[in-house]
């Protein structure tokens, strides 16, 4: 399986004030800068984030909490940790912290004794790899690690992608999954821990993104379904509006779904849902898919199908 997946023309993705810009309209600052996260901005924005870090630093008494809590993970309840995640995850703590709850550590005797000889395996589909090649300078193409062809994202993402397609062949590899791939990355950063989380995600019943990606996306389209269904019970107009200029989920929804985000928000907001996502599930990503639509109500008054796309 190769590129079944395809970007929509026109999609009423959410646009937030970015000091990332991710996939779609990502543009590389000539002056070096980077922001905390490791994406090129220009010097006026690089300067307003460092006012906010200065004004909102990462408190020591909220990490030695997380760090505790880690040495304990074991009887803290689930109420508690996803209060903790809503809270949000210290930016310095995400590296230990997503793999616990992607319970992704019990597999490092597995997949990382494995990992180099997955990753250095050929593809059955000799076309495969390519095009894992084509999409790794369209991932996050204003990251540091990403915006060399020789960088060191691109390496470690090529052979996490290639060792997964090479686990699940059945699978293999679809455009949408070297986004999500390469978020674990950038916050957990070890390739080998990366690629056990990336499984984690792809199979682990809470997530289960291998099923997103199926031939003939069943799990996709069951997505779609729910999310129209609850749109029905939170923003009828909206969703009434949207059938009668024949707006389908598929037109605004499929790169949510199959990125969870990560195509389209800035980093540090995306970030924020992940931490959520990770401890609690799709019931998230359909929270933050409604809170879009119901943040524009106000286009159920507008008549012209152009107030759909924003």
């Amino acid at each position: 399986m190769t590129e079944r997946f395809s970007k929509p023309n026109a999609s009423p993705s959410p646009r937030l004030a970015s000091s990332s810009a991710n996939g779609r309209g990502a543009s590389l600052a000539g002056n070096g800068v980077t922001d905390r996260y490791g994406f090129f901005v220009d010097a006026e924005r690089k300067a307003e984030e460092d006012e906010y870090i200065w004004r909102h630093p990462e408190m020591p008494a909220k990490q030695r909490m997380w760090a505790g809590m880690l040495g304990q993970w074991g009887s803290v309840s689930q109420q508690r940790r996803k209060m903790l995640c809503r809270e949000g995850i210290p930016q310095s703590m995400r590296r230990i912290v997503w793999p616990v709850l992607l319970e992704s550590g019990d597999r490092l005797g597995f997949e990382a004794d494995a990992y180099q000889a997955l990753k250095s395996r050929p593809a059955a589909n000799p076309e495969l790899f390519a095009v894992i090649e084509r999409d790794l300078g369209r991932t996050f193409p204003t990251h540091r690690w990403f915006v060399r062809e020789d960088g060191v994202g691109r390496s470690k993402l090529r052979g996490i992608l290639r060792a997964y397609a090479n686990l699940d062949p059945e699978v293999g590899y679809v455009q949408g999954m070297a986004f999500l791939a390469s978020t674990l990355l950038l916050h957990i950063e070890d390739e080998e821990k990366t690629f056990c989380a990336f499984v984690s995600l792809m199979h682990r019943p809470k997530y289960s993104m291998s099923k997103m990606f199926s031939a003939g996306f069943p799990a996709l389209h069951m997505r779609f379904y729910q999310l129209e269904k609850l749109m029905r019970r939170r923003c009828t107009s909206l969703l009434r509006l949207l059938k009668k200029f024949h707006v389908t989920p598929e037109l605004y929804a499929t790169q949510w779904f199959l990125t969870l985000f990560s195509y389209q928000l800035d980093f540090g907001l995306l970030s924020r849902i992940w931490d959520m996502f990770l401890c609690e599930g799709w019931k998230i990503i359909f929270r933050v898919s409604i809170t879009f639509f119901c943040s524009t109500r106000k286009l159920c008054g507008m008549r012209r199908m152009k107030a759909i796309f924003f």
